[in-house]
């Protein structure tokens, strides 16, 4: 049996060997092999190794983002210490539904639907209209599965749905179900995380939680994972990031208005998480896109009456509705707003600050082209909320600043702009990243790019102190590489604070 001292030189072979195959990757994202050589000559001599292999860990995990077979790789990974509840909740409903599904992508879902293995505490609702019915029927009469519940209705529509599965979830009896699950149409179930299966259901918070997502072909193979961030308002503003798969609690659900008009599925999510007193990530794939029922390519979500109604109620009838509006930084919930920022290349030097990288903070998508796509995170062109911004561009309003200070002026060069922020969240306020707004930054052209070592030492006793996670990052994306990605390699080497 090798030693530990053995074993540990082994991991850092396999690991440098990984980086030493894909650098190819990084020379392309660099941007040509000379590129490439002056940007390791400048980390090298300037802030060291250590940041060095970070910055090279990104680049192939950049590389490797839309690899199916490093995401299973990782996956089983993850899910050898996943916990199994040993409790048996309350039965779950779980509602699918085959609004605006074309003929040929309607065969194909229904069939996975029916295949689909449910667990025996989920009771399945499927809402379809008179075609459909058949459908299931006759695939289930083929295959032998048994096949959900069906409920055929003559017009479908998200708010048709959602008023079909209140119905049912009532007529079950009080406290019979422990949530009612919603997915959206083309998405399958995907994992119930233990953390709202096994919570205690008698709370009396109307609670909206949604999840991740990942994308599954016709083999049963799963790919292109999409983990999100926590809870953004101006993000969900702007696009849906929610409605894949909504789970309710008893008490949201009684909350469905049945007259209420609903148009699709991200107005449904509007109204929910207008009506909730909660909305909660959960860090679970809890639904799975059907590729062969809805393909790869997202529609993109507009801003539809019932947005401008969700806007109106929160902020009158001044709200904008496009980000860039004067009122972001004049909304009384707002704290400091950043911009893209752009190194002279075109490439991206600051686009949302994360708190917790290396103790510290990290530019997420630093030196990603932001033309660039199939990321696996919210994409640095989308507005959302941040822990911080890079001061570097930074408004704040004259109300914001008399509410929680000035800058703090302990901290000579670096740091200053993360604190602020901070301390606007402490006050309850929302940082905002803006991408409409983009400006050039020639970073560090008037001082040396090495951060004196005190205004770092006081910023990691800061972020210790109760911003070690970022609540608008997802917690398991690594905390090594700044490109948004799973962890290439073991957790312990990233806790270890290791590159290779």
């Amino acid at each position: 049996m090798a030693s530990p001292s053995l074993r540990h030189w082994r991991r850092r072979g396999r690991r440098s060997l990984t980086l030493v195959v894909n650098v190819h990757k990084a020379i392309r994202l660099a941007g040509g092999l000379m590129p490439f050589a002056a940007l390791a000559w400048s980390y090298l001599t300037t802030q060291g190794l250590n940041y060095w292999l970070t910055w090279l860990i990104g680049a192939v995990s950049w590389g490797q983002r839309a690899n199916a077979l490093w995401y299973q790789r990782w996956l089983a990974a993850e899910n050898a210490s996943v916990p199994v509840s040993a409790n048996a909740p309350k039965p779950t409903l779980v509602v699918f539904s085959t609004t605006g599904l074309a003929e040929d992508a309607l065969v194909c879902y229904l069939e996975a639907v029916v295949r689909a293995q449910c667990p025996p505490q989920m009771d399945r609702l499927l809402v379809t209209d008179t075609t459909g019915r058949a459908r299931v029927e006759f695939i289930a009469n083929a295959t032998r599965h048994p096949f959900p519940e069906v409920i055929s209705v003559a017009q479908l529509s998200a708010g048709i749905v959602a008023q079909c599965a209140r119905s049912r979830f009532e007529a079950g009896g009080a406290g019979r179900y422990r949530l009612l699950v919603l997915l959206r149409p083309g998405y399958l179930l995907g994992e119930m995380p233990l953390l709202i299966l096994d919570s205690e259901p008698d709370s009396e918070d109307a609670v909206l939680y949604y999840g991740d997502e990942d994308c599954v072909d016709a083999r049963g193979q799963r790919q292109r994972p999409f983990f999100k961030c926590g809870y953004s308002p101006d993000m969900f503003m702007h696009q849906d990031c929610i409605s894949s798969w909504m789970a309710l609690t008893n008490n949201l659900v009684a909350r469905l208005s049945p007259s209420q008009p609903v148009a699709d599925y991200y107005d449904l999510a509007l109204m929910l998480a207008e009506a909730a007193d909660r909305v909660e990530h959960v860090g679970a794939f809890v639904a799975h896109r059907h590729l062969p029922s809805l393909g790869t390519a997202v529609a993109p979500s507009s801003a539809s009456d019932y947005l401008r109604l969700f806007l109106r109620n929160r902020y009158g009838e001044r709200a904008p509705v496009a980000s860039h509006d004067a009122g972001v930084a004049c909304r009384p919930d707002v704290g400091l707003i950043g911009a893209l920022l752009l190194y002279a290349a075109g490439t991206i030097q600051h686009a949302g600050l994360v708190t917790g990288f290396g103790g510290c903070v990290g530019h997420i998508y630093a030196g990603v082209l932001p033309s660039d796509n199939c990321h696996m995170f919210v994409s640095p062109t989308a507005v959302r909320n941040v822990s911080a911004v890079t001061g570097a561009c930074m408004a704040v309003s004259r109300r914001v600043l008399d509410a929680i200070g000035p800058f703090d002026e302990n901290y000579r060069v670096v740091g200053g702009d993360v604190e602020i922020c901070l301390r606007a969240l402490a006050k309850g306020l929302l940082n905002v990243y803006l991408p409409e707004v983009e400006l050039l930054h020639l970073e560090s052209q008037s001082r040396s790019l090495v951060d004196p070592e005190s205004d770092v030492a006081q910023l990691k006793t800061l972020i210790a102190n109760g911003f070690s996670e970022d609540v608008w990052y997802n917690r398991r994306l690594s905390m090594v590489s700044t490109y948004p990605s799973y962890p290439i390699f073991p957790r312990r080497s990233e806790e270890a604070g290791v590159a290779v």
